[in-house]
C-alpha cells in the first residue's frame, strides 16, 4: 500500500480530485474512490512479453539451423563434385 501512496499516478489523481483555494485538499472519501492499479492487472502482460520475446528466439534459432542445414548441404555438394 505504501507503494501506492508514493506512486506518480496516486499523486496525478490527488491533484486533480483536490478541490479548494490556495491549498487543495482531498477527502478521506476522495482517497477511497481511486482505483489501485493492481499488480495481478499487470501480470498477464509480463507473461505475454517474456512470451513473446521466448518465441522471438526460437525463430531465430529456426532460422539459423536453416542456413546452417543450406550451408552444410553446400559444402556437402562441393566436396562430392571435386
Amino acid at each position: 500500500m505504501k507503494s501506492v501512496l508514493f506512486s506518480n499516478e496516486f499523486y496525478d489523481y490527488c491533484q486533480v480530485a483536490a478541490c479548494g483555494g490556495d491549498q487543495g485538499n482531498i477527502s478521506p472519501s476522495q482517497i477511497k474512490e481511486y482505483e489501485n492499479p493492481s499488480p495481478a492487472s499487470q501480470h498477464p502482460k509480463k507473461i505475454v512479453g517474456t512470451i513473446e520475446a521466448e518465441r522471438v528466439l526460437v525463430e531465430s534459432a529456426k532460422k539459423l539451423i536453416e542456413i546452417y542445414e543450406q550451408k552444410t548441404q553446400e559444402i556437402i555438394a562441393k566436396l562430392w563434385a571435386e
